[in-house]
């Protein structure tokens, strides 16, 4: 008796470990069922997007009329659409999806602003941050000089920079650093730059450069500066100025379309 109960049990066993091996093998899975029917598209979020342009002139001051005119070019997914401003620096876009776009707004006389990547939510009329654009000045510079000054532990280079004229409102200056002779404002170009505010009636300014932070830039000493020099509208820290995405520098487009280069020996 206990040996054909023995046996009985033996073949349940080995009956079971036939039935589940058949099933399902290292770790295999099943064939999959059915697809499932597919749901219903959501709507597509729109909605509509305004903005002000506001204008300074080349010493810093409002200009509180006519802010008409200014071009506002819309890019981003499908869209790619033009505007201009009104009399009071209003412009919008209408219809407008949720997304990333970069808006770009111009004037001849004026440099140029770029807000790039500005998220967009559909779905309702939405306001964003004014946009600040300077007059480009007609002041520039004509000629650069320079003196080393070397005092232990504050040596530096003095450059002597020489405009084209003279009035009576405070300017400023923007003087840009790069390794070669196509160092210009162009981000791609320069390394560093230095500003400096001009007093009235003034036709020269001096820029000190601590001969420290051209060695964190990598220069050695004997090793070619070279400068490019320009005028620069007041309000250049916040009108017509963006980050270039790129570089990481920033980009200042309200400055003079003259400039003057040259280039110095670092002691």
């Amino acid at each position: 008796m206990k040996s054909n109960y023995l046996n009985q049990s033996f073949i349940i066993v080995f009956m079971a470990a036939i039935l589940f091996g058949g099933c399902a093998k290292d770790g295999a899975t099943g064939p999959a069922g059915p697809a499932g029917a597919t749901g219903v598209t959501g709507p597509i979020a729109t909605g509509n997007l305004f903005g002000y342009v506001k204008k300074w002139d080349q010493y810093g001051s409002a200009i509180t009329t006519d802010l008409s005119g200014v071009s506002v070019n819309l890019t981003g997914g499908s869209f790619n659409l033009n505007t201009t401003t009104d009399s009071t620096g209003k412009y919008s876009f209408d219809n407008i999806t949720t997304g990333y776009y970069t808006l770009k707004y111009t004037d001849s006389l004026f440099g140029f602003n770029q807000v790039n990547y500005n998220l967009f939510l559909g779905g309702a009329t939405v306001p964003r941050a004014n946009v600040n654009m300077s007059k480009i000045p007609n002041f520039y510079m004509t000629a650069l000089a320079f003196t080393d000054t070397l005092i232990t532990n504050d040596s530096s280079i003095v450059v002597t920079c020489t405009l084209n004229a003279s009035d009576n409102n405070q300017r400023a200056g923007i003087l840009y650093v790069g390794t070669s002779a196509g160092v210009s404002s162009n981000p791609a170009t320069y390394l560093n730059y230095y500003t400096k505010n001009i007093t009235a009636l003034s036709t020269t300014f001096k820029v000190v450069i601590p001969l420290s932070d051209l060695y964190n830039l990598g220069f050695t000493p004997g090793q070619t500066v070279y400068f490019a020099g320009y005028g620069i509208s007041l309000g250049f820290n916040t009108n017509s100025s963006y980050e270039d995405f790129v570089t990481g520098r920033s980009v200042f487009t309200a400055i003079s379309t003259t400039a003057v280069t040259s280039s110095h020996i670092i002691p």
